[in-house]
């Protein structure tokens, strides 16, 4: 065993966090795309929200990879109305795992980093080719 928490725990502790996460997340990401913000209102709470529910299903995927394929191709869909460029999504990503690690810290080990990170990396590659 290498002593990282089960799938439940992993998840639980994201729940948990979720919408600290988000917060950082959105703080973060108008500081370096305040351009994306048009994309986001008047619905910002609801966004809000939905992203929360997102990082928490990125913890649930983390073993299920065809789970977060199907779930990384309905992101895809939501988003490809909007004019969001490849290069944001990139950018989109970076923050991503950047507000996780800095909200989780060291309530998650760094197996659980790396495989969030992955997990992530799978879904900005997935919505920046739609």
């Amino acid at each position: 065993m290498d002593g990282s928490p089960k799938l439940d725990d992993r998840v639980e502790i994201v729940f948990a966090h979720r919408d600290e996460i988000a917060e950082v997340f959105y703080s973060k990401l108008f500081v370096v795309l305040p351009e994306v913000q048009t994309y986001l209102f008047p619905d910002f709470e609801k966004q809000k929200k939905m992203f929360a529910m997102m990082v928490t299903m990125l913890a649930r995927s983390i073993e299920d990879t065809n789970g977060l394929e199907e779930y990384a191709a309905q992101l895809a869909a939501v988003h490809s109305r909007f004019d969001i460029t490849p290069e944001q999504f990139l950018v989109g990503g970076a923050v991503l795992k950047t507000s996780i690690s800095e909200v989780l810290g060291s309530a998650i080990t760094l197996r659980d980093r790396i495989d969030l990170n992955r997990a992530a990396d799978r879904i900005i590659t997935a919505m920046k080719s739609k």
